[in-house]
């Protein structure tokens, strides 16, 4: 049971990585790949802040 839940984990974590890497490939093109992963991730934390964060009011 341990076995099969490290190996789906594993998969589920591989494609997150691929799917990062496609948007970056895709939104900012093969040239400066660690700068749009930079970008990308910066993107995708102020995303994610947003998600966590309650609204003030």
């Amino acid at each position: 049971m341990l076995r099969t839940v490290t190996r789906l984990l594993a998969w589920f974590i591989l494609f997150i990585v691929a799917t990062f890497c496609w948007i970056v490939l895709i939104e900012h093109g093969p040239d400066d790949f660690v700068e749009g992963c930079r970008i990308e991730a910066t993107n995708f934390k102020a995303i994610f802040m947003r998600w966590v964060t309650p609204p003030a009011h």
